[in-house]
């Protein structure tokens, strides 16, 4: 098999708010630095996202020594201390895990509840590995952030093309809102690796992700429509499912940078 070359990295430091394109990131177990480590909750302290909220798409952050920086249309600026935990945590609950989060401020969660037009308070995740990752995909060691249910989830060029051959309009690969996109292995070869290699890091490969209505959100307008899910349900549906890129799990620590090449293994 050739080798695979790294195009494109993102990281979201908001669960649901717009990604940051980075050359370069910090990758350890629980996966790139900073990636999902904040999230909105509502009232009952249950994680929001772009299924229930789109205009969580048109907010934007970026990244400083010390904080985060956070824009929306028509805003003020939110500066968001990037280490601040001096709040007691409370459980909040994403899908079926309940952790102890950190909310944030006052000032944060007016600023997301007057832009989203719901009550919601921003969570800070502490410190360490806090939330296991699904024995049934993962090791005992194995933990996630903020982030759906692992650490990583790997795309492909071809597989876009291969997509937006298919429809009337062409869609951006920020649709599907990946970490690593990378290039050489043909359209949805990643449906068959099991590990991506290179000396001194190792990604391990191991569920193909079924994609939701969060794929249908315009990522710089918040708008909703039926495409890619009603295209992809044509030709990449399995179990009333469709899918689209690899999940991934980190096997190691280590800088990874746009132009990186790896050697996939085979399933």
């Amino acid at each position: 098999m050739d080798r695979i070359s790294v195009t494109r990295l993102f990281l979201y430091p908001i669960k649901s708010c717009r990604g940051i394109a980075v050359q370069t990131t910090h990758l350890h177990p629980m996966g790139f630095d900073f990636d999902r480590r904040w999230m909105l909750v509502d009232d009952a302290n249950v994680f929001i996202t772009q299924r229930t909220h789109p205009r969580l798409a048109t907010i934007s952050v970026t990244m400083h020594d010390d904080r985060l920086e956070v824009l929306a249309p028509r805003c003020a600026i939110l500066r968001v201390p990037i280490v601040s935990f001096a709040n007691a945590s409370i459980a909040v609950r994403i899908w079926k895990d309940t952790l102890d989060a950190h909310p944030v401020s006052e000032e944060a969660d007016r600023w997301f509840s007057a832009y989203l037009g719901d009550s919601v308070r921003l969570m800070r995740i502490p410190e360490g590995p806090v939330r296991r990752i699904d024995p049934k995909f993962g090791r005992p060691d194995d933990h996630v952030s903020f982030a759906d249910a692992f650490p990583l989830l790997i795309t492909s060029e071809e597989s876009l093309e291969a997509l937006n051959g298919r429809l009337t309009a062409p869609l951006p690969m920020d649709r599907f809102r990946p970490n690593i996109v990378v290039s050489g292995g043909g359209p949805f070869g990643e449906d068959g690796w099991t590990m991506l290699r290179r000396p001194n890091l190792e990604l391990r490969l191991v569920k193909r992700c079924a994609r939701c209505v969060t794929t249908t959100v315009d990522q710089k307008t918040g708008s909703v429509g039926k495409e890619p899910l009603a295209t992809l349900a044509t030709f990449r549906r399995s179990k009333d499912k469709v899918f689209f890129g690899m999940n991934a799990i980190p096997d190691s620590s280590g800088e990874i940078s746009v132009g990186d090449m790896f050697v996939p293994d085979l399933g």
